[in-house]
């Protein structure tokens, strides 16, 4: 590090005391500087940035509390560069300044926001194709339940990351690592099991050496559901366990109490329309809460030859039978969503039906795993055979639920009584998956590098 002639002087400014840097223009090269007085007492520091022109005084003036000025002070020049990714130059003398009568002291020290809105409003980089801002943060996501931070800095005075996570919904715990910068840029494993379907929050705040003062912050706020990596492994369970078997489908049906249907009738003019889809299945489900639907049953009478529905359900005992080929007309693309249980040995699959080009189309080519329906080998859940008929998997304890995202007309189609088992209706807000089931949950086991140095806490 480079020796530099840095000076100070007290003096008096009302109830205040100040420090009189000088020495600091003769290297500063036309650069804006820090300049920082530390108490290494008390542990404070004050600071200021200027901008280097002809016209600046040479002598630099620092208010402090009187209370500082009898003990032993750290003066800092610190130029910030021109070029993002340079090396900073410092210059350091370390002294005592004699007492002065004692008198209340009141601290001035600059805030973190004044030094915030001065760096943002002043530091520019010259022949660098930057943007004007300290940070940024990016979060690259695998899996519903880890998240990597890119972190990159754009100004040499950040020091340390601070990295808050916070379950939005949930004050406590609180996971917070304080991590060295070793370069401009770092990737960081967040050491936290995201639960899926909960939100969180991520704040990555960056200190200055003294690890006191905040020099930049950014907020990443999201919700742990299912990345397309978790999808496809979830398929992949769901095709290991769905089997060979299948058996013809003539139609789709959906079960609800006979009033829901009479209300259709009576006030929507017979027009049944797609709503919000609940929690129902996998919390992490992308779909959850993002994708209006209705559900329809594809799964056939265990043993039966010619496509008939089973005999009873869960949801209702009154039934809306549409043929498959007319809601395969209106909602030709098939997407794979969601591979579940609840608390008996049923498995359920669930394909989304969609329009193509529609909204929902959109939403799920970004999110959900596409199904050709007709290939049996990528899609034994519903395909068409060779023949051309339309097939569903028949195994054992294996349900296909199909959720359709268009309106239907449902005076166009019949109905019959069925009997139900169970409640006999559906779910306020949706039944989770059993989150003990080997066959249906993602695990695997959590890997993480975390930094050397890198101090972790919880509370």
């Amino acid at each position: 590090m480079a020796n530099f002639d840095l000076s100070a002087t007290k003096s008096y400014d009302g109830d205040d005391g100040v420090v009189c840097i000088s020495g600091w223009k003769q290297y500063a090269n036309g650069k804006t500087i820090l300049l920082t007085v530390n108490d290494k007492c008390s542990e404070k520091s004050w600071t200021r940035i200027i901008d280097c022109r002809p016209s600046t005084k040479s002598t630099i003036r620092i208010k402090v509390p009187k209370s500082s000025i009898d003990e032993n002070l750290l003066i800092t020049a610190e130029p910030l560069l021109e070029k993002a990714g340079g090396m900073r130059q410092s210059g350091e003398r370390q002294f005592s300044v004699e007492s002065i009568v004692s008198c209340t002291a009141k601290d001035t020290h600059d805030t973190q926001q004044d030094i915030l809105s001065y760096l943002i409003s002043r530091l520019s980089f010259k022949d660098v194709d930057v943007l004007p801002k300290l940070m940024s943060v990016d979060m690259d996501r695998k899996s519903y339940d880890s998240a990597s931070l890119i972190i990159t800095r754009y100004t040499p005075l950040v020091r340390k990351w601070l990295i808050t996570v916070v379950q939005t919904d949930l004050p406590q715990p609180k996971f917070v690592f304080l991590v060295p910068v070793e370069s401009s840029m770092m990737d960081f494993e967040v050491p936290v099991v995201f639960q899926a379907g909960c939100s969180y929050s991520i704040d990555v705040e960056g200190l200055d050496y003294t690890g006191g003062i905040i020099i930049c912050h950014e907020r990443l706020n999201f919700e742990a559901i299912l990345t397309l990596e978790d999808i496809h492994a979830l398929y992949q369970k769901a095709i290991s366990h769905a089997g060979s078997k299948s058996s013809l489908c003539r139609v789709f049906y959906r079960n609800k109490k006979p009033k829901y249907f009479k209300k259709i009738l009576r006030s929507r003019g017979g027009i049944m329309e797609a709503y919000m889809k609940d929690n129902s299945g996998d919390p992490g489900s992308p779909i959850n809460g993002r994708l209006n639907g209705l559900f329809f049953m594809a799964s056939v009478k265990p043993g039966s030859k010619t496509g008939e529905p089973m005999v009873d359900s869960a949801f209702g005992g009154q039934r809306l039978l549409v043929p498959a080929e007319d809601l395969l007309a209106r909602a030709s693309n098939l997407y794979f969503t969601d591979f579940y249980c609840m608390k008996g040995s049923v498995h359920y699959v669930t394909l989304v039906m969609t329009s193509p080009g529609s909204d929902a189309d959109r939403f799920c080519s970004s999110h959900l795993l596409s199904l050709d329906i007709r290939s049996r080998w990528g899609n034994p859940f519903l395909f068409y055979n060779e023949a051309g008929k339309l097939q569903v998997c028949s195994r054992k304890n294996f349900t296909v639920e199909l959720y359709f995202t268009e309106d239907i007309d449902i005076r166009r189609y019949k109905m019959c009584s069925t009997p139900i088992f169970g409640k006999g209706h559906s779910t306020v807000g949706g039944v989770p998956k059993n989150p003990d089931c080997a066959k249906c949950n993602l695990r695997r086991p959590q890997q993480y590098t975390v930094y050397a140095d890198t101090e972790q806490y919880s509370f």
